[in-house]
């Protein structure tokens, strides 16, 4: 189901950025990315699960695409070759350890309540973000 919301997040993202610009998409999905796991965390239901993964899917491609393009036009050339390693260091490499961490907090307190709690964080952070550093609605 992830898969399928990224297919179509692939399908939207000209118009979306055209429309809305990076800033505003990444902004954006940062909240649709925690609503989508407060949302499965809450699921009971089979169709529901399916709908939150597809939403999950098509945000997580418009997050990652648009934090990448981002970086790569703001960013001066001399600078963009170190800044996209640590973007993929931090983004891709830590992904397992914080799976890791995640995996251990979900085995002791479950899964849905660690996938809620993972959920109000995100979300939690991508607003201090966004009231802290106002700018990175309008960026490019």
């Amino acid at each position: 189901a992830q898969g399928g919301g990224a297919v179509v997040a692939g399908f939207l993202l000209t118009g979306l950025v055209n429309r809305l610009g990076h800033g505003r998409v990444v902004s954006i999905t940062v909240f649709v990315l925690s609503l989508s796991m407060f949302s499965l965390a809450l699921s009971a239901h089979l169709w529901a699960s399916i709908a939150c993964m597809l939403l999950y899917g098509f945000g997580f491609v418009l997050f990652f695409v648009n934090t990448n393009t981002m970086i790569q036009l703001e960013v001066p050339d001399e600078f963009r070759g170190r800044v996209m390693s640590l973007f993929t260091l931090t983004f891709l490499g830590l992904m397992p350890i914080g799976a890791l961490i995640v995996g251990a907090i979900a085995n002791e307190i479950g899964t849905p309540t660690t996938l809620a709690l993972c959920a109000l964080i995100n979300g939690g952070l991508g607003a201090v973000i966004l009231v802290r550093w106002p700018t990175v609605w309008r960026m490019v």
